[in-house]
Order: structure tokens, then C-alpha cells, then sequence
């Protein structure tokens, strides 16, 4: 099927997958689907402030644009430090 010549050759994970051709293709797609959003959020996310306020785009939840009056606290992250 999909993979004969793959499995034939032990190119797929070294092994025969016989009937598993549709999971391995889940697999593949699930992966690089979840690359996809990495790299988006890794290219696509800014972040920057200035006097007037704080800018914050990402792809997910588009443009935001707050002004320092907006903020009601500021906290560190122990993550962070």
C-alpha cells in the first residue's frame, strides 16, 4: 500500500508495519502540524513597550496595544529570574 517499499526495505522505523500504514501517516501529520505552530509562534509572536504603553501581537489573538493606566500590577515570574 502506502509504505510498501518503505517496510520492504526497513526504511520505516527499522520494522514491517503491516496495517499500520494509517496510524504512521496520523503520526507524521500530527508532528508536522505541531511544528507548524512552533515556528509560527516562534516567528509570528512580538512583544515591545515604550512610554506610552505595551504592544503585544501573536498569530493566535491577533494585535493588542495596552497603555501604562490600562496595567494594574506587575509581578515577576519565578520561572523567569
Amino acid at each position: 500500500m502506502l509504505f510498501d517499499n518503505f517496510s520492504r526495505h526497513g526504511m520505516v522505523f527499522f520494522t514491517n508495519h503491516v496495517d499500520q500504514e494509517i496510524l504512521i501517516l496520523l503520526l507524521m501529520s500530527g508532528f508536522g502540524l505541531g511544528s507548524i505552530y512552533i515556528l509560527a509562534e516562534y516567528f509570528y509572536t512580538k512583544a515591545s513597550y515604550d512610554e506610552n504603553g505595551i504592544f503585544f501581537q501573536s498569530p493566535w489573538s491577533g494585535k493588542y496595544n495596552y497603555s501604562w493606566q490600562e496595567l494594574k500590577s506587575v509581578a515577576f515570574s519565578e520561572q523567569s529570574q
